[in-house]
């Protein structure tokens, strides 16, 4: 098992706390993955890394929130919030 760097954690709590079912389990893999299947993850997945990287979250955290709380009133998920 290999260790996160700041960046990948950022990225990974990200995805954890605003991600679907899906990329919540792409999340959790991480943490149990080595170097190269952390390469790996990265790679297939490069879309939600982007998506989830900490720069876009931090600069639109209140945008990101309302627009959560949003989908979330027209989702099962807003019940488990």
């Amino acid at each position: 098992m290999g260790c996160l760097n700041e960046h990948e954690f950022k990225v990974v709590v990200n995805m954890e706390k605003h991600g679907g079912s899906f990329v919540k389990a792409i999340a959790n893999a991480f943490y149990h993955a080595d170097q190269t299947n952390k390469e790996i993850l990265i790679n297939s997945f490069s879309h939600y890394w982007e998506q989830y990287a900490p720069s876009k979250w931090d600069n639109n955290l209140a945008e990101q929130a309302d627009q959560d709380c949003k989908e979330s009133l027209f989702t099962s998920d807003a019940y488990l919030k």
